[in-house]
């Protein structure tokens, strides 16, 4: 394809020079193509470094979305101590120190409503647990009551067995 014919100078040529040599990333994200596509590939590539728009730090181009959502200190965070203020992460922490007493407060009012929530839960799981015990006495009732009827019918079968076999006796007997 890259029309260099002269043998000699063929594998040196292919081997650092050739446009169409196909070769590794050099990054080490495991692809492969054409020499010719190796700075267009550079570009995007996930191993590749990418600037982050907030902080300007160089990350990995494939980290750069944890990094933004848990690691950029000038990304915009919410305060997780209840008071639902937006701010950025590296001014999170003199905040919640700032704020110590509405955001404790705050804490305490939520711990108090899971309380709530989980005796309401559990009740309602101890209700659930005393309705399964009403519902497998009932069923061990119904079996019992089942497993008579069984028994009464192979008994009244078993006898009209015996009734036609006596009848067919009788009528043997009475042939002869």
């Amino acid at each position: 394809k890259c029309g260099l014919h002269r043998r000699m100078d063929l594998k040196k040529h292919h081997l650092s020079e050739c446009l169409y040599f196909i070769c590794k990333c050099t990054l080490g994200c495991g692809q492969s193509f054409p020499r010719r596509d190796l700075s267009r590939h550079k570009k995007l590539c996930p191993n590749g470094r990418a600037k982050c728009e907030q902080c300007s730090q160089s990350v990995r181009r494939k980290d750069l979305p944890h990094h933004t959502e848990h690691i950029c200190p000038k990304s915009k965070v919410y305060c997780f101590a209840g008071c639902k203020g937006k701010m950025v992460r590296e001014q999170l922490g003199g905040h919640i120190l700032s704020n110590l007493g509405p955001h404790l407060s705050s804490l305490v009012m939520h711990v108090q409503m899971r309380e709530q929530e989980n005796k309401q839960l559990t009740a309602r799981v101890d209700e659930q647990h005393r309705m399964l015990g009403e519902l497998q006495a009932t069923v061990e009732e119904l079996k019992s009551k089942l497993g008579a009827h069984e028994a009464a019918a192979a008994a009244a079968a078993a006898a009209d067995e015996d009734e036609d076999e006596e009848d067919e006796d009788e009528d043997e007997d009475e042939d002869e």
